[in-house]
Parts: structure tokens; C-alpha cells; sequence
């Protein structure tokens, strides 16, 4: 898959909830860097659309990544030693089937609108997707060997060298340092990441005033939750000669593709 990244804006909502002793401040998750990170994908076209036009479907999701899973594991059987080969391509591999076990997470936890399991969930979603594409670049030193054999330092990516790649080929790419950044204030203890879960206990509880502010982030986080897909299934297959090839077979991706082909028709 030779297309580029395509995305969707990003958007903000603010507002506050009040419970019935304290005022729970809805920050971060739950207001605007709800809206700036989940739909913090890279964009040809910024601003051009309001948010992905594609319903979401968990089974079309979930059928997404058991393709993606599937053909990955064959790759890596076939051409990498059941994964146990020392290479960047059994690395690369084993990280995007992470992404994968990590994204049917996140739509697990969506789906039962646990907000602050699915921004815990979505941050090593990020950090796996960060690392996968470096490992994508030819020129990345030893670095997988190091991760393959579990040295420290070895699992963070340099995303200012992701930034340049993506500038280099022509893709506009948010600041996806900032990005995650941000998102990791919320998967830590912080006065931030315990507001929002008391506000979202507030809210399933039905004891606050301002409940449509819960519910319309939730459908922004859907509407954006195929753009977090999307992500993934790209990097997995795009196949242009300046990163290391997987050598996917589309063909029995049939789900993946479609999605795709829609998606980028969607936003484009």
C-alpha cells in the first residue's frame, strides 16, 4: 500500500462536571486532549473534514486486526523463523502485533466506556505504533538487535527523526511528540487522570449536571476510532522503497483493504 497517511482534524470541547460534593474538572480525556490526541493522526489535508465519515463497526474493526494478526504471524513463520530470528524485520514484526492485541483493548474498554482504561490503553498503543515505525527505517543502528535482547533503553523511538521522514515524503504529520506527551499525563497518577475517572464515576453514577459533555466526547473518541485503525493497518502495508519491506499479502487482507481504500475516500 503506496497511499499516504490521511486523517482527520482535530477539534476541542471544554466543559466542566459538578457532583454532588466537589466540582470534578473535566480535563485532558475528557475535554479537549480527548479531541486533540485520539484523532492525532498524520493528515495530507488538514482541516478538510470534521471527523472520519465512516461509522463505527467493532466487528469490522475486530475483523480488521484478526487479518492483520494473521498474515503478520504467516510472514513471520514463513520468512523470519516462527519470529525467533534476530533480524528488524521479526522486531518489527512482534511490535505491530502488539499494536494489534493493544487496539482490540482499546475497543474493549471503548465499548464499555471506561475512558481512562482506554487513554491508559491508547498511550502504549502510541508508544508501540512509535517504535514499530521506526523500526520501519533502514538506518536505525543496532537498535532492534538491543530490543530484541531486552537492553534498556532500547524501546523509545526518536520521533523528531518520525517527523522528518514524514516531512520528506511529502506528509504532513502532527507534533506526535506532544501528542504522546500529553496522553501520558493521563495514563499516570496525576491530579488530571484522577479528576477525569472521578468525573466518569460521576457521570455512570448519574449525580452530575453536565453528563451531554461526557457523551459527546465519547462520540468524537468514535468517530476517530477508525483513524487509530487506520494508523496501524498503513503502516503495517504501506510497502514505499525508502523503509524496510514486510511483504504483506494483500490478498488475504481482503477486510483491511477495503477499509482502507473507504477510509482514505472518506477523508480525502
Amino acid at each position: 500500500m503506496r497511499d499516504k497517511i490521511r486523517g482527520v482534524p482535530k477539534n476541542n470541547l471544554s466543559a466542566s462536571l459538578v457532583g454532588l460534593v466537589h466540582r470534578f474538572r473535566l480535563l485532558a480525556a475528557l475535554t479537549s486532549l480527548h479531541f486533540r490526541v485520539a484523532f492525532a493522526v498524520w493528515h495530507n489535508t488538514a482541516r478538510r473534514t470534521m471527523c472520519s465519515k465512516m461509522p463505527i463497526d467493532f466487528q469490522r474493526l475486530n475483523l480488521c486486526l484478526f487479518e492483520t494478526e494473521q498474515e503478520l504471524i504467516r510472514v513471520g513463520r514463513e520468512r523470519h523463523e516462527f519470529l525467533q530470528q534476530k533480524s528488524q524485520a521479526a522486531a518489527l514484526i512482534l511490535l505491530l502485533l502488539r499494536c494489534c492485541s493493544l487496539f482490540r483493548g482499546m475497543l474493549n474498554s471503548f465499548e464499555r466506556q471506561e475512558l481512562d482504561a482506554f487513554d491508559a490503553v491508547r498511550r502504549a498503543y502510541l508508544e508501540s505504533w512509535h517504535l514499530a515505525f521506526q523500526f520501519r527505517m533502514p538506518a536505525v543502528g543496532g537498535q532492534p538487535g538491543r530490543w530484541l535482547a531486552g537492553k534498556a533503553d532500547s524501546w523509545s523511538a526518536d520521533i523528531p527523526a518520525l517527523e522528518r521522514y514524514a516531512k520528506g515524503r511529502g506528509l504532513l504529520a502532527p507534533d506526535l511528540g506532544t501528542d504522546y506527551g500529553e496522553l501520558s499525563e493521563l495514563a499516570h497518577p496525576t491530579r488530571s487522570a484522577a479528576e477525569n475517572s472521578a468525573a466518569l464515576i460521576v457521570w455512570r453514577q448519574g449525580i452530575n449536571e453536565y453528563g451531554e459533555t461526557v457523551e459527546a466526547a465519547i462520540a468524537g473518541l468514535e468517530r476517530g476510532m477508525s483513524a487509530m485503525l487506520y494508523r496501524l493497518l498503513w503502516l503495517a502495508l504501506d510497502e514505499d522503497p525508502t523503509i524496510v519491506p514486510l511483504h504483506l499479502d494483500e490478498t488475504r487482507m481482503p477486510t483491511v483493504v477495503a477499509f482502507c481504500s473507504e477510509f482514505q475516500t472518506g477523508v480525502g
